[in-house]
């Protein structure tokens, strides 16, 4: 079984990216990286490294719709820890409580697992699938895209 500890700050996705302006698109990244974050209001919310892996990933996913999700599981389940961004117009367009893996901790998930049946969560980029009505009600499946992370998570049930 795979445990990983995690700081505070660490988001639903991990590993940190360092940006050099020795390159020109880098540059621009970063300018739209710190643009959104400040648009966002996200200063003393969520981590600015964490909030610039998760966009590049974002990015790097090309999505249909500009909306990316972003869970801080650093933060307890007892406050809002949740977004939906809208990355084109710059807005968050949902701010909500989210739970974590009944194996993953009480009030803080501090170990986490990319293997099936564990109640874990799973750390990592996923892409929404299809919704379906299970016996929490409307639900959303998800699939596992970081390699290693949470790729053995294709078709979740959330």
């Amino acid at each position: 079984m795979m445990r990983l500890t995690l700081p505070p700050w660490c988001l639903a996705v991990l590993g940190l990216i360092t940006l050099s302006l020795s390159h020109p698109a880098l540059a621009s990244f970063k300018d739209d990286v710190s643009g959104l974050y400040q648009s966002l209001h996200f200063e003393g919310e969520v981590s600015y490294h964490a909030f610039a892996d998760a966009y590049r990933h974002f990015s790097q996913h090309h999505s249909a719709k500009p909306v990316m999700t972003l869970i801080d599981y650093g933060k307890p389940s007892t406050e809002k820890r949740f977004w939906v961004i809208n990355v084109k117009t710059r807005d968050v367009l949902f701010r909500s409580y989210v739970s974590h893996g009944k194996n993953s901790g009480n009030v803080y998930a501090k170990t986490f697992s990319n293997r099936v049946n564990s109640l874990q969560t799973s750390l990592g980029i996923y892409r929404a699938a299809e919704t379906y009505h299970g016996k929490h009600g409307y639900s959303l499946r998800l699939d596992g895209l970081s390699e290693g992370l949470n790729d053995k998570r294709v078709n979740e049930r959330l």
